[in-house]
């Protein structure tokens, strides 16, 4: 699938760029990076460390693998193990770069801990199944928008070089014909696509007052 493609290379490019090239600056969802935010980044590191929420999750492992498979990066992974996780999808991963932790990302103390030791934090984390969200939203707004908050909170205590919120083009809306830019009108249309459109909005507002550097993508 592109779009999922697209978000895990853009993704590693942000950690690891080719050292003569600029780091990439690729999202129009959120303002155009002050310079004192590029320069804050270092991107050429090689004792980076990674945190990926929502790891456990078909696209997380798949991203983790990519990670670890073409970078040097330290990684850790963490999910709750739920509907949408499984250890399973992490088989095989036998990399002392690696760590798996079993936990939630509204678990403020473990997370706080967690980004404190992080350089990058990737939030796939996420409840996912739009026909689970119409039959009670609720878990949705726990996890999709006040998980990312306690992530963001814990963001604003450390100093990351980069929060990467992965989104997904449900916060669009419906489209009939032709394909989404990142510069369109937000319209979810269920309550999985909304929390989505607010935990990315929480984010956006973390850049601007708290001055963390967020990515949507």
């Amino acid at each position: 699938v592109p779009i999922i493609d697209q978000s895990a290379a853009l993704a590693v490019r942000i950690i690891a760029p080719p050292s003569n090239q600029p780091a990439p600056v690729t999202n129009n969802c959120i303002p155009e990076p002050t310079e004192h935010k590029l320069n804050h980044c270092r991107y050429t590191r090689f004792d980076m460390k990674l945190l990926v929420t929502g790891g456990a999750g078909f696209i997380g492992s798949n991203y983790v693998r990519h990670v670890l498979e073409t970078t040097d990066v330290t990684v850790t992974t963490l999910d709750s193990l739920t509907y949408a996780g499984s250890k399973d999808n992490l088989a095989g991963i036998e990399n002392p770069r690696h760590t798996f932790i079993e936990g939630d990302i509204r678990d403020r103390a473990l997370v706080s801990e967690l980004v404190e030791d992080a350089d990058i934090v990737v939030n796939f984390a996420a409840e996912s199944h739009v026909d689970r969200s119409i039959e009670g939203a609720g878990p949705f707004v726990s996890t999709n928008v006040e998980g990312t908050c306690a992530l963001l909170d814990a963001a604003v205590e450390t100093d990351l070089e980069r929060f990467i919120q992965i989104s997904t083009d449900e916060v669009y809306g419906e489209i009939l014909d032709g394909e989404f830019t990142e510069s369109d009108r937000l319209a979810p249309r269920n309550p999985y696509a909304a929390t989505k459109a607010g935990a990315d909005l929480l984010a956006r507002s973390y850049y601007t007052t708290h001055d963390v550097p967020v990515i949507l993508t």
